[in-house]
């Protein structure tokens, strides 16, 4: 079945109910006006509480949005702006960073309303991503590393991030999911190293290689549900490039220091050349050829070696 064709939003609609543009686009909805403490005075018309609705979002004053978003739901069922509503109270549980609710929210959004304008072009569905990523613990410098924590979080939001970009990848949303989707390969990445390292220092380099290895083949990432077959194979390119762009010298550098703990003196060599003939402008050149030397001379020392 052919793939409905996507139609970018018409402006003022998508600057109305993007979040980060919010601030932008309320002067320009007619029609709001101010509550008393008592709670919100609910509009005459469907198109009068959501712009309250969304003027209540701009104060971040969530639970005053919701009630205006779900009685313009409510009351004006078949208006256009019940729809709309619907995705503002979802937008609102983000606001006050219940990610779950606004997840399921969104979710709920996208099964009913297929074919709205705000579902074709990915924007439900990329915030879906972005909640995600938003659960991730924060990198405070007080507290312990993020790569030393669980990376659950970091494996769902990649999931969904990557998931989103296999189906929309011409999204106008697609750059920003890519941004959050690298920084979530980093931080895998960043936490199978802290694992290598760990198990290197406790002189375990069995358990450190199988980290190392996985690394330097790319596939260290989580693997996709069946069903996304697209993602999957997406998401190993992902590691690869990011590997190669970012990574490579630091891995192999550590996969030599691994290779010549358990004594395989000629594949921490070949670690050490691949740094240097590849990667000769980086740091890790100076300790790879520096660690060739250290290799040499334990390997003339090594009897077993000699056999």
């Amino acid at each position: 079945m052919p793939a409905p064709t996507r139609r970018r939003a018409p402006a003022r609609l998508a600057a109305c109910l993007a979040l980060g543009v919010l601030a932008a686009a309320a002067p320009g909805c007619a029609g709001f006006s101010f509550f008393g403490s008592g709670g919100p005075s609910y509009a005459t018309t469907a198109k009068g509480n959501y712009e309250k609705g969304l003027l209540e979002m701009k104060r971040k004053n969530w639970p005053e949005a919701i009630k205006l978003f779900q009685y313009a739901k409510s009351k004006f069922s078949f208006s256009k702006y019940a729809a709309l509503s619907e995705l503002g109270i979802a937008e609102a549980e983000l606001g006050r960073e219940r990610y779950a609710e606004g997840i399921d929210g969104l979710r709920g959004f996208i099964k009913a309303h297929p074919t709205h304008e705000m579902v074709v072009d990915g924007y439900a569905a990329y915030r879906i991503g972005e909640a995600y990523h938003k659960e991730i613990p924060s990198e405070w410098f007080l507290v312990p590393p993020a790569y030393e924590k669980d990376q659950g979080p970091v494996r769902d939001a990649l999931r969904e991030l990557s998931a989103f970009l296999a189906e929309y990848p011409d999204s106008p949303h697609a750059d920003k999911a890519r941004k959050l989707e690298e920084d979530c390969v980093r931080r895998l990445a960043d936490h199978e190293l802290y694992v290598a390292d760990f198990y290197l220092k406790k002189k375990r380099p069995q358990a450190a290689i199988a980290r190392l290895e996985g690394l330097a083949h790319g596939d260290f990432l989580p693997k996709l549900p069946a069903e996304s077959g697209v993602a999957t194979g997406r998401l190993g390119q992902v590691a690869h490039d990011y590997l190669r762009t970012h990574l490579e010298a630091r891995v192999l550098l550590q996969l030599a220091h691994t290779q010549l703990a358990m004594k395989n003196y000629d594949e921490a060599k070949a670690s050490c050349d691949q740094i240097v003939a590849g990667h000769a402008e980086e740091k890790q050149a100076r300790p790879a050829r520096e660690l060739l030397v250290e290799i040499q001379r334990r390997q003339a020392a090594d009897p077993a070696a000699k056999k």
